[in-house]
C-alpha cells in the first residue's frame, strides 16, 4: 500500500471513530432523558444528533440535576 493510501485510511479510521464516539454520547444522553423524564420529542432526538462533538458531553452533565428537558438542551425540548 502506498504513502497516500496509508494515510487516506489512517483519515478515514480517525472520521468513523469520530463520528462513531459523537453517536455513542448522542445515545446515552438520549437514554439519560428517557429514564428521568419519560418521552423525548422527536425535536429534541433531532437536535442532540446533530449536534458539535462537545455538547452532548456538557448536556449529560446538566441532565443530572435539570428538572425539565428544556433546562438541559433549551427551548426545543
Amino acid at each position: 500500500m502506498g504513502i497516500f493510501s496509508e494515510r487516506f485510511l489512517q483519515q478515514g479510521l480517525e472520521q468513523g471513530e469520530h463520528i462513531g464516539l459523537r453517536q455513542g454520547e448522542a445515545r446515552v444522553l438520549l437514554t439519560l432523558l428517557r429514564l428521568k423524564f419519560g418521552t423525548v420529542s422527536e425535536a429534541v432526538g433531532v437536535r442532540i444528533n446533530q449536534a458539535d462533538a462537545d455538547t452532548p458531553l456538557r448536556w449529560s452533565r446538566r441532565a443530572l440535576l435539570a428538572g425539565s428537558i428544556k433546562d438541559i438542551v433549551g427551548s426545543d425540548g
